[in-house]
C-alpha cells in the first residue's frame, strides 16, 4: 500500500490520521497507541481514519524530519512502518559533487527510480553520520532537485562506497561494522567486495562452475608467469582488486618475443619484449600489490575485435536472481583488453545474429542468463547473500562460456541504447529498489507443498509450518472458495500437507497437486486456485490430448508459479455442489485429465462460452463466480466493445492524439459523412476479433467504391458503382451487428503490404507493468487486415526494422522508448475507464509520417504473434506473468 506523508498541527500531538481505506485494510483501532517507524526512528501515537488520501502526522512527531514523501506503509504487530528508507553509502568525492552542477549518472538514475518505486533513498558518506542523535544528513531527490536533509538511519543500506583514501579506510570499516551489527538494518550485499582470487578459489569447488573458470594462480615470482605461458601461450596478469582494465596486462608468446598489452594513462600500450624486458616490466607492474596470473581465452570477435560480456544480475521484488542486461565489453582495435565504453554500448541480443553467421556454436541469451544465475547462486553459497552482482563472461571460439570475474559493486547503466541520464527509470535501478522493498517489508509465511490424503480426519502439516499456527486445535483451512475448520497436527514430512479424505471425496483434482501454502494466524491457505475459462471446443481437444500451445505453455509456467490451475468451459460448472470439473495436466501420469475442483480464488477469463447459443449460460457463470466472496479476476472484463472503448478514451486528453476519427454506424449516411473527410475507411464489428468482421472501403470518386475483406484466409475484393449497392453489401456482410466506422491510417508498408504491431502488456508478480513484446505483423498483398489468423507474416520488432528498414541500433532503441511510453499511456488510460487489468493486447500502427496510432485493445490476447517471433525467455515470461499476478491479487 502506498500513502502520501504529510505534517500538520491541527490535531492533538499524540494523534495521527490515516486514509480510511488503508486504515481498514491494516485493521487498526482508534483505542490502540501504535509505534510509527520512519526508517530506524520510532514515535508513538493513536491513529484515526480520515477521508484524506494521506498519512497526516503531527508536527511534534519526528521533529527533525521533513515528511512529504509518497511511500509504502505496512504493519507488524503494533508498529506502522513507512518506507522503505534506503541509505546509499558513497565515496566522499560523490557527495562533494552535490555542491556543483554535476551529478553522477548512477546517483541520478537511482534517485529517479526511487521516486517511481515509492522508496526514500538518500546519499551519504563517512562525515554525514550523527551517531548520538541517530541521524544522517544526506542528499535526497525532491521536486526535481537534490536537497540536503536530516534523515533517519535506513531500513536498508546500499553500500556503493569504493576507492576511499587510505586515511579514510579505518572510519569506513567502523561505519560498515557498526551498521552490520544493527539487527534491524538490511543490506543489499553482505560483502562490500569480491576479490578475483577469492572468487576463483571458492568457485572451483563447485562442480557445475569449475569447468567455466580459466586456470588461475597467485603471482609470487616471474617464474609463475613463465609457467603459465608455457601451458597456455596466452595469459593475463591482474591485480586482485583492480577494475575497468586498470592493473591488467595481457601477454602472448610470439616465437622469440612476447606481445604485451596494458593501459597507461587511459591509453592502450602494445609492446614487443624479450624475456628480460618482460621480466623487468612484470616486476615493476606488480610491485607492492597482490596479483594473479590467469589463463587467456581466445574470445569470439565482433567487428574483428574481441569481446566479453558484462551481465548485470540483480535480485528482484521476489528475491529471485534476474539478469537485467548483457552489455558487450568490446576491445579496442588490435587489443586483447576489453572494457565497457560509455560512448557505444552493444547488447548481446543485438549482435547475436551476426555471431551465428560467423561461428558454428553461439550460446543463446537464455543459456547465457541461466549460466549467470547459476554463478550468482554459487557465489551466495560460498560468500553469503548478495542482491547485485556484475559478471564478466567470455565466450571462446568454440562457444564455451568462461567466468572471467565477478563484481559486487558493478557499474550500472540504464541499459543498451538508453541515455546515461534516462528520463524514465530503467530496470537496472528499479529492480534493486524492488528488492529493497522486499527485504524491508515482512514476508508472509509461505512454502511449497504437495497435497496428499492422510489417514486421519484432520489436516497434518510439517513441524516448521505447525510452529507458525496460533491454535492448532481450531485451524481454518481454505482452498479456493472451499473451507473447513478442524484440528491440525504435525506430520513427519518437510513438504507434504495431508488433507482428510472428505476433501478429496469432494475435490479429487486436488490429490497430488503441488502448490503454495500460507499460514497467517490460525488460517492455512492452499493455492491459489486459478480457473481458466475457455471454449468447450478447447476442452474437448484437451481430453483428446491435443492441447493448443497456450494450454501447454500455461502448464509449463505453472511449474514455477505452483497455483492450483485448471481449465473449464460452460459445461463444467456445478454451482449446487460448489465445484467445477476442471481439466488439468497430471504431471505424474503425463496426461490431461478432468477432475473436480473448488470454485477459484482467481478467475482467468479467456473468453469461454462466446458462441451465440452459449452466451446466456456463460453470462450466468460469470455472474455467479463474481458473487463468490473474495474471488479476484485477472481482468475486470473479457472483451472490449470497440465503440465504447473509443468514446471513453476520447475523453482522456493524453489519448486524443493517438485515436483515429471514428463514428458509430447508424446508416449509409454515416459512411457518406466520413467519406467527406477521408478517402479510405474501415468498418468493424464492435465485438469482432482475429480480423473477422472487418471491411475496408476505398472511395475512387463520388459513386465508385471498392470494398475488401478476408474470410477463411481468402481475400475478397468487389467494386460497386453507387451508394445503394454499397449499402446492400454492408447490410449483407454485417447483418444487425453493431458497427464502428473508422478513419483508415496511412500505415507504413513493406513491399506494398500494410504493417501494424500487436503489443502485450501485463502486470508482473508484484503488480507492476511489463511490456513483454510488440511483434510486427505484415499483412498479405492488398489485404485490409494483418491478423495472425489470416496468414500475415510475423517478425520480432528489432529484427524486422533492422533487416528490412535498415534501422541502426540507436534508431531502434529510440523507437522502443517512444513506443513504451505510448503503450503505458494506452494501458493506464484503459484502466482509468474500465478498472485494473492483468494483461491487455494493444494493436497499434506507425503511419508514414512516423506518428503512432491506437487501433484497438484486446482483453484476452492470444499471444500467437509473440509465440511465432520471440525468444524462449519472452514466451516463458508472457505465460508466467498472469499466473504470478494471480498469486499477487489472491494474496499469495
Amino acid at each position: 500500500m502506498i500513502v502520501q506523508l504529510q505534517k500538520a498541527s491541527y490535531m492533538p500531538t499524540n494523534v495521527c490520521y490515516l486514509s480510511k481505506h488503508i486504515y481498514e485494510q491494516l485493521e487498526l483501532q482508534t483505542t490502540t497507541m501504535y509505534h510509527i517507524a520512519f526508517g530506524q526512528t520510532i514515535e508513538r501515537a493513536y491513529i484515526h481514519p480520515t477521508d484524506d488520501n494521506a498519512f497526516i502526522i503531527h508536527n511534534a512527531l519526528f521533529p527533525t524530519f521533513l515528511l512529504e514523501y509518497k511511500l509504502h506503509i505496512w504493519k507488524t504487530d503494533d508498529t506502522l512502518h513507512v518506507g522503505p528508507v534506503v541509505g546509499v553509502f558513497l565515496n566522499t568525492a560523490y557527495i562533494a559533487d552535490f555542491s556543483t552542477d554535476y551529478v553522477e549518472p548512477f546517483i541520478y538514475n537511482h534517485a529517479i527510480a526511487s521516486v517511481h518505486a515509492h522508496c526514500l533513498s538518500y546519499f551519504f558518506s563517512i562525515f554525514d553520520i550523527n551517531w548520538d542523535k541517530q541521524i544522517i544528513d544526506g542528499y535526497v531527490y525532491v521536486n526535481g532537485q537534490f536537497e540536503r536533509r536530516s534523515l533517519p538511519f535506513p531500513h536498508v543500506m546500499y553500500d556503493r562506497g569504493a576507492s576511499f583514501q587510505s586515511e579514510q579506510k579505518p572510519l569506513v570499516q567502523h561505519i560498515r561494522t557498526t551498521m552490520r551489527n544493527n539487527p534491524n538494518m538490511k543490506f543489499i550485499n553482505q560483502l562490500d567486495y569480491l576479490g578475483k582470487w577469492e572468487v576463483y578459489e571458492r568457485l572451483r569447488d563447485v562442480p557445475t562452475i569449475r569447468h567455466h573458470l580459466p586456470e588461475t594462480i597467485k603471482y609470487k615470482t616471474f617464474t609463475d608467469v613463465l609457467t603459465m605461458i608455457e601451458q597456455h601461450n596466452y595469459i593475463f596478469v591482474k591485480s586482485f582488486y583492480g577494475s575497468r582494465a586498470r592493473e591488467v596486462m595481457s601477454i602472448r608468446r610470439k616465437r622469440d618475443t612476447f606481445e604485451v598489452m596494458f593501459v597507461k594513462n587511459n591509453e592502450l600500450m602494445i609492446e614487443q619484449m624479450d624475456i628480460e624486458q618482460l621480466k623487468d616490466h612484470v616486476q615493476s607492474f606488480t610491485k607492492h600489490k597482490p596479483f594473479l596470473v590467469q589463463q587467456g581465452v581466445s574470445l569470439m570477435t565482433f567487428q574483428q575485435r574481441p569481446f566479453d560480456i558484462r551481465i548485470l544480475v540483480l535480485k528482484n521484488g521476489e528475491g529471485q536472481w534476474e539478469p537485467i542486461y548483457s552489455l558487450i565489453n568490446l576491445a579496442e582495435e588490435h587489443s586483447s583488453i576489453t572494457t565497457v565504453r560509455d560512448n557505444h554500448q552493444y547488447d548481446f541480443k543485438t549482435i547475436y545474429p551476426s555471431l551465428c553467421e560467423t561461428y558454428r556454436t553461439v550460446p543463446t541469451i537464455t543459456h547465457l542468463h541461466t549460466f549467470a544465475k547459476h554463478v550468482c547462486e554459487a557465489i551466495e553459497k560460498k560468500f553469503g547473500y548478495f542482491a547485485e552482482i556484475g559478471l564478466d563472461v567470455g565466450i571462446d571460439e568454440t562457444g564455451h562460456m568462461w567466468l572471467i570475474e565477478a563484481n559486487s559493486k558493478p557499474e550500472k547503466y540504464p541499459g543498451p541504447g538508453l541515455p546515461l541520464y534516462a528520463n524514465h527509470p530503467s530496470r537496472s535501478f528499479t529492480t534493486t529498489l524492488d528488492y529493497a522493498t522486499y527485504i524491508a517489508m515482512p514476508q508472509k509465511q509461505q512454502w511449497t507443498v504437495t497435497l496428499k490424503q492422510g489417514s486421519h480426519r484432520h489436516i497434518t502439516i510439517p513441524k516448521h509450518m505447525h510452529e507458525k499456527l496460533m491454535n492448532s486445535e481450531h485451524t481454518h483451512v481454505k482452498i479456493g472458495a472451499f473451507s473447513f475448520i478442524g484440528k491440525c497436527e504435525i506430520n513427519d514430512f518437510t513438504d507434504i500437507v495431508e488433507l482428510p479424505a472428505h476433501v478429496f471425496e469432494q475435490f479429487d483434482g486436488l490429490l497430488d497437486m503441488e502448490t503454495n501454502v500460507e499460514i497467517k494466524g490460525n488460517v492455512i491457505r492452499l493455492g491459489p486456485v486459478v480457473a481458466m475459462f475457455i471454449s468447450n471446443g478447447q476442452i474437448r481437444k484437451l481430453k483428446r490430448q491435443q492441447p493448443k500451445f497456450r494450454q501447454t505453455e500455461y502448464t509449463l509456467a505453472n511449474k514455477k508459479a505452483k497455483t492450483i490451475l485448471y481449465f473449464f468451459s460452460v459445461h463444467d460448472v456445478n454451482f449446487i455442489h460448489q465445484k467445477i470439473y476442471g481439466t488439468f495436466f497430471h504431471e505424474q501420469e503425463n496426461i490431461w485429465k478432468q477432475r473436480a475442483f473448488p470454485l477459484p480464488d482467481v478467475l482467468y477469463d479467456r473468453g469461454g462460452g462466446v458462441l451465440q447459443k452459449q452466451m446466456v449460460q456463460s453470462d450466468y457463470i460469470r455472474q455467479q463466480l463474481q458473487a463468490v466472496n473474495g474471488m479476484k479476476k485477472i481482468n475486470p472484463q473479457h472483451y472490449f466493445d470497440k465503440w465504447d472503448t473509443h468514446k471513453k478514451l476520447q475523453k482522456i486528453i493524453d489519448m486524443q492524439p493517438y485515436l483515429p476519427k471514428a463514428m458509430i454506424y447508424k446508416n449509409i449516411k454515416t459512411v457518406q459523412h466520413m467519406f467527406d473527410l477521408y478517402d479510405t475507411l474501415y468498418l468493424k464489428d464492435c465485438h469482432g476479433s482475429n480480423g473477422r468482421g472487418v471491411v475496408r472501403i476505398v472511395k475512387h470518386d463520388k459513386q465508385h467504391f471498392t470494398y475488401s475483406y478476408v474470410k477463411d484466409r481468402q481475400l475478397y475484393e468487389t467494386s460497386v458503382e453507387n451508394w445503394d449497392t454499397l449499402h446492400e453489401a454492408l447490410a449483407a456482410f454485417f447483418g444487425h451487428k453493431k458497427i464502428i466506422v473508422q478513419q483508415a491510417i496511412d500505415v507504413i508498408t513493406w513491399n506494398e503490404r500494410n504493417i501494424d504491431l500487436r503489443a502485450t502488456v501485463q502486470r508482473t508478480p508484484n503488480g507492476n507493468l511489463d511490456i513483454t513484446s510488440y511483434p510486427v505483423r505484415v499483412g498479405g498483398h492488398r489485404s485490409p487486415i494483418t491478423s495472425s489468423q489470416t496468414g500475415s507474416e510475423i517478425y520480432r520488432f528489432e529484427y524486422f526494422f533492422k533487416t528490412y528498414f535498415h534501422y541502426t541500433d540507436e534508431q531502434i532503441e529510440t523507437w522502443k522508448r517512444t513506443i513504451d511510453e505510448f503503450l503505458l499511456t494506452c494501458y493506464k488510460s484503459i484502466e482509468r475507464v474500465y478498472g485494473t487489468f492483468g494483461e491487455i493486447g494493444i494493436d497499434f500502427a506507425i503511419d508514414k509520417q512516423g506518428k503512432l496510432w491506437f487501433i484497438e485493445c484486446n482483453a484476452k490476447p492470444g499471444f500467437d504473434c509473440m509465440y511465432k517471433s520471440y525468444d524462449r525467455e519472452t514466451i516463458e515470461r508472457t505465460f508466467f506473468n498472469p499466473l504470478a499476478y494471480a498469486k499477487h491479487i489472491a494474496g499469495f
